[in-house]
């Protein structure tokens, strides 16, 4: 059988570089971490690491392995918070993964309202495309802006606009408009997400419907910096985020669907806390619902 312990000495030397610094994270000696190593090669009959010149090179091998460990010490370490929550008889620590754009700007500020009462939350932040799979390797709970498989229990929280962001002193926040059309906010120029993100896509598809094109675009990965940017006058900041200082956010009326994005939360429908889970998320939705008001439309039903 598989020792855990020399599994996550391995995983470390992969992820840290080099046996030094791993024996720093781990706070283990060199010369019992080479060991340790030495004997999972020993246990596993497989070669790890080349050893050249006093360091250790990981062989394709090692590599390959890499991600089978860090997958099970994932799973050893939900299999050990699940045993920990039946003996207390109620779910005790939750890990849920979402994106960093959701995790600052709802799920951060939300735990902080948390009471004792609620599961110990903590987050892992990955990009929109893998928040689903993490439910595979150890989280909990995921919460993207992707409608889940069908397989997995699920809710959808609410639905947000994309807006456009705007300075205080643009002629818009001036006029005191109440929304804008694709055929103006094109001709402005745009301070837009990378295409990777959800909020950029649907913006996307509703240009194509109406075939229009932005003359000029800057990405920007952040969206408080995109946000800073249009206060200081230097575009039009394209987001579902919530106003920053010195901007004026607008709706935006298109022909057709407006551009918006459903956030939803999902997790294992056999999970052993799947009860404390849907209550977790019908708590966060009424949190965004409360937050956002008219801005987010919340749709309480389970699916």
């Amino acid at each position: 059988m598989l020792h855990l312990r020399r599994l996550s000495y391995f995983a470390a030397v992969l992820e840290h570089g080099t046996l030094m610094a791993a024996s720093e994270a781990l706070r283990v000696a060199q010369p019992a971490l080479s060991r340790q190593i030495r004997l999972l090669e020993e246990e596993l009959e497989l070669p790890l690491f080349e050893r050249r010149r006093g360091r250790l090179v990981p062989t394709p091998t090692g590599l390959a392995l890499g991600g089978i460990a860090r997958a099970l010490l994932e799973q050893a370490d939900r299999a050990e918070r699940a045993a920990r929550s039946l003996r207390a008889g109620t779910a005790q620590h939750l890990v849920c993964v979402t994106t960093r754009s959701t995790n600052q700007g709802l799920f951060s500020p939300f735990i902080a309202t948390l009471g004792a009462s609620m599961p110990l939350l903590t987050t892992t932040e990955v990009e929109h495309v893998d928040v689903e799979r993490a439910l595979s390797h150890g989280a909990d709970l995921a919460i993207a802006p992707l409608p889940p498989s069908p397989h997995l229990a699920s809710r959808a929280i609410a639905d947000f606009p994309v807006l456009a962001h705007v300075s205080l002193r643009h002629p818009w926040a001036l006029e005191s408009r109440d929304h804008v059309t694709l055929a103006e906010l094109v001709e402005e120029h745009l301070i837009l997400p990378p295409e990777s993100s959800i909020s950029r896509q649907e913006l996307d598809r509703a240009l194509r419907r109406e075939r229009l094109a932005p003359r000029t675009v800057l990405e920007s990965t952040v969206d408080s910096t995109s946000l800073a940017l249009a206060a200081s006058d230097r575009g039009v900041a394209v987001l579902t985020s919530d106003s920053g200082p010195g901007v004026r956010s607008i709706p935006i009326r298109t022909a057709g669907e407006q551009p918006r994005i459903t956030l939803y939360g999902c997790w294992m429908r056999d999970h052993y806390a799947a009860d404390a889970i849907a209550e977790l998320v019908d708590a966060f939705a009424a949190y965004v619902e409360s937050r956002y008001g008219a801005l987010a439309d919340s749709d309480a039903r389970l699916l």
